[in-house]
């Protein structure tokens, strides 16, 4: 591996493990109901650095860690444009522009108040944006592993899954729909009396999909399709993968079971901030593993 490539490797894997943990920061700053804590942009109550208060310095670390991290992208950028032009151009420029729209999302989240279209529109953006940074990484690295085209095929849905059930749970979150069920693994229970006048309680599996219910049962059924399609496609694909491909593909799997288990937890004890924090990052965790198997079963390397 050439020196410039080592370089633009290490700078690239610190950008990205910053986004993410800015991207951490977003549902930890939800979490607490500090979204509207710095109810102005890009000043918070007029000032640069604020009077400390928690919630208010919980939106404060994270406008400022964005910050820190656009100042690095730059560094970033301007690298890649001046000695490798020819190979990461293309993911550069869409990270600028993905970066630049992600900045006015989080402006006009502020500004709209919590709107739940561009809250959602602001975690998508974001996931984009870190992918960009990722595929530059992994491009830059040893390389991937040649797998069948059936694996390669299989392995880009298991991305779109973990895509939409990422997309479903925002949009549980931003419409506060994450009680509409209190129950788990049923949606809730229900009272029924019979004729003799005793009564015994009835669980719910299956409830109307309408509003805030149809939000969270969604959320679920995906989560339930997608801890099955990842556990047959381990056992039907893993013993034909590489090495290599294989443990990336079992660090999903776990990873979405981790994830399903935090689900179950946020309702079983009525969202508690520490759980529903790691529900987020194990979900965001999880999109970047999914994402890197998907560049290495594809066997992405870097430039000639």
């Amino acid at each position: 591996m050439a020196v410039s490539d080592r370089i633009l490797n290490r700078a690239s894997l610190g950008l990205g493990i910053l986004t993410l943990c800015v991207m951490i920061l977003g549902p930890l700053v939800r979490a607490n109901d500090a979204g509207l804590a710095c109810p102005d942009w890009p000043l918070c109550y007029g000032h640069v650095i604020p009077p400390y208060e928690f919630r208010v310095y919980l939106e404060f670390i994270h406008r400022a860690a964005v910050a820190v991290m656009g100042v690095l992208f730059l560094a970033w950028f301007v690298y890649i444009m001046v000695g490798f032009r020819n190979q990461f151009w293309k993911p550069a420029t869409l990270a600028m522009a993905l970066l630049i729209s992600q900045i006015l999302l989080g402006a006009l989240t502020i500004t709209e108040k919590l709107d739940p279209y561009i809250v959602k529109s602001h975690l998508i953006n974001a996931l984009l944006y870190w992918s960009c940074i990722l595929f530059v990484w992994f491009r830059t690295g040893p390389g991937g592993s040649k797998e069948a085209r059936s694996i390669k095929m299989l392995s880009i849905v298991l991305l779109a899954l973990v895509f939409g059930q990422i997309y479903l749970g925002g949009r549980v979150s931003t419409n506060e729909a994450g009680l509409a069920c209190t129950s788990f693994p049923a949606c809730y229970k229900i009272q029924v009396f019979e004729e003799s006048g005793a009564s015994h309680w009835s669980s719910i599996y299956f409830p109307t999909m309408m509003g805030h219910v149809e939000k969270h049962m969604s959320h679920r059924f995906m989560a339930y399709a997608l801890l099955v399609f990842l556990s047959v496609f381990y056992w039907m694909a893993g013993k034909k993968m590489q090495s290599r491909s294989r443990s990336s593909l079992r660090l999903v799997l776990l990873l979405a079971i981790l994830q399903s288990t935090l689900g179950a937890l946020n309702v079983l004890f009525q969202i508690p901030v520490p759980v529903t924090v790691a529900h987020s990052a194990i979900a965001i965790v999880l999109y970047g593993a999914a994402l890197i198997h998907v560049l290495e079963v594809t066997g992405a390397r870097q430039h000639d």
